[in-house]
């Protein structure tokens, strides 16, 4: 591994996606001096923080760790941190549920919920997984706006079942009022 390649790729996702540093420390829980340090190439980041990185940019540590151009070759995941705020408005709207009480329940505080809408500034990587985790929504959504093939396939799927089941029962609702 070379650390230019590293640093390269870390600096061309920031870019594409406009996401500033400090955002993308704070998400991950990285420290900035850290950051500051792989930039400059004086340092590279342990394993752990290495596959950190590489699964929240959706890419094998292989190909961060040593694939030049990684991301000028293909966008692989557009985050939408600005939209967060409004999706974890749409969440506590849709379940009927204020701030306070999804905080309480997931032991988060809400000055950061807060200070993310004054900034428009991103949710640490526990925030987000508490949130996605209690409403049982996919981080992907959460994070970027989109859903997932798979997932889109199973919401088709249980409409199904729904519009089938419905039949079912009216069947039925007509079965027993012929018999009455």
């Amino acid at each position: 591994m070379t650390n230019e390649i590293f640093e390269k790729n870390i600096t061309d996702y920031l870019k594409i996606h406009n996401i500033p540093k400090q955002n993308f420390c704070d998400f991950l829980e990285l420290s900035r001096s850290s950051f500051v340090n792989w930039n400059k190439q004086k340092s590279i980041p342990n394993a752990e923080t290495v596959i950190k990185i590489a699964n929240f940019l959706k890419v094998s540590a292989e190909d961060l760790l040593y694939k030049s151009n990684l991301f000028i070759e293909k966008n692989k995941f557009t985050p939408d941190f600005n939209g967060f705020i409004k999706r974890l408005d749409i969440l506590l709207k849709l379940n009927n549920l204020k701030l306070e009480y999804l905080c309480e329940q997931i032991n988060i505080s809400q000055s950061a919920i807060s200070n993310l809408r004054k900034c428009d500034g991103i949710p640490t990587a526990d925030t987000t997984w508490k949130i996605a985790n209690y409403f049982h929504i996919s981080l992907d959504w959460l994070i970027s706006g989109k859903i997932n093939y798979e997932i889109k396939e199973e919401v088709k799927t249980i409409k199904n079942i729904k519009k089938s089941l419905l039949r079912d029962l009216n069947d039925i609702e007509e079965k027993i009022k012929s018999l009455l």
